[in-house]
């Protein structure tokens, strides 16, 4: 009777495990079958804080790109306020230099505006004054190696000369600077000053320029009268050039009509200007040499003619020889087809025979709808 009961609570803690089993079974199938709810293995609560954390990140991220942003436009109006400023400085300085070079640091002025004038070209000496010129070179012929008896003379002229350069320049650097920087120091001071200064400047250019303008008419009526002197004596040159010439042509071989002695190119050349036309002799050379040339021709012709009836020939050959090489090949291809078209016949009637023994004698048992059904029915 003990047993009895026993068995009985057994047999009902096993019926309860089965049936909670089965209800777990039960709800596994609902969320692994259903494509829209369904969650594999994946902890809910986890991934929402996960996303709740993700979030607050973004948002952390955002107002930290806010703050920056803020920052940045700060920073860029600070930068255009400070930029602006350097503009207008630059702007100013840049007028108070133009001022200061218009009135103080013109062209005229420079150290090498004999380099840059446009006038230049006008108090520029002759290339040759006379034999005794310090400017002529080597390359000119008029000076020697052992006959420049003025070398120490003028190396000792020219480094005086380079020492004074350079001393000039040192004290036209040295007042620069120091007029630099009095005209910086005194620039708001001295407007009145240079109006008057300027209005002297004006005067004084004015009549400097007069001045020049003087030497420069006397300098180019000079250079007129020796381009006048020049042109003559290249006249009086070109006319005896002329009478040389002259006399030459009626003294040369062309007008004597004597017979050339050959060129220097080869002897069986001639000169183009001294050549008269050929003799008897050479004409009769000539027309040999043509008949010779004749005979060559037709020669090389008649032998081109065999030559081209040889090749006809041996292409007839060969082409006679394909022809009968295409038939044989075409006999060989359409026993060729005609075996492989008996090979295929016996293919299909293969293939006819085992379809109908599979459809007959394998293919009896057929899977029915049960046999598909009894597929995906559990979670495991």
């Amino acid at each position: 009777m003990m047993k009895s009961i026993l068995s009985c609570d057994r047999d009902l803690k096993e019926t309860a495990i089965i049936e909670k089993r089965r209800q777990a079974e039960e709800q596994r199938k609902k969320r692994f079958f259903n494509e829209k709810n369904r969650i594999l293995g994946i902890d809910s609560d986890a991934l929402n804080k996960q996303l709740l954390e993700k979030e607050q990140k973004l948002e952390a991220e955002r107002e930290e790109a806010r703050i920056a942003a803020e920052e940045m436009r700060r920073n860029l109006d600070l930068a255009s306020q400070r930029e602006r400023e350097f503009r207008d400085q630059k702007k100013q300085s840049e007028i108070e230099m133009n001022e200061f070079r218009k009135n103080c640091q013109q062209s005229r002025d420079g150290v090498d505006f004999d380099l840059n004038d446009p006038e230049g070209q006008k108090n520029v000496y002759p290339g040759r004054l006379d034999d005794n010129d310090p400017r002529l070179s080597i390359s000119g012929g008029q000076q020697f190696i052992g006959e420049d008896l003025m070398n120490e003379n003028r190396i000792r002229e020219q480094k005086n000369l380079q020492k004074q350069w350079l001393d000039q320049q040192i004290a036209e650097r040295k007042q620069l600077e120091s007029s630099k920087k009095e005209a910086e120091k005194k620039m708001s001071d001295s407007l009145c000053k240079h109006d008057a200064h300027a209005v002297f400047l004006g005067h004084r250019m004015h009549d400097d320029k007069r001045g020049l303008q003087k030497q420069i008419r006397e300098y180019n009526e000079s250079l007129a009268q020796q381009k006048r002197e020049n042109e003559k004596k290249m006249k009086e040159m070109e006319q005896q050039d002329n009478q040389a010439e002259i006399y030459n042509f009626l003294s040369s071989d062309l007008l004597k009509e004597s017979q050339p002695n050959g060129s220097n190119l080869g002897p069986n050349r001639c000169i183009p200007y001294m050549y008269k036309g050929m003799n008897s002799e050479q004409i009769e050379n000539h027309k040999m040499e043509q008949e010779r040339q004749l005979n060559d021709i037709k020669q090389r012709k008649m032998d081109d003619q065999h030559h081209k009836e040889e090749w006809e020939k041996l292409t007839d050959e060969m082409h006679r020889q394909m022809t009968l090489k295409e038939r044989a090949l075409s006999r060989d291809i359409r026993q060729i087809n005609c075996k492989i078209r008996e090979e295929n016949e016996q293919l299909a009637k293969e293939q006819i025979y085992q379809k109908e023994h599979y459809d007959r004698v394998v293919n009896t048992n057929p899977a029915s709808e049960e046999f598909f059904n009894q597929f995906s029915t559990s979670s495991r």
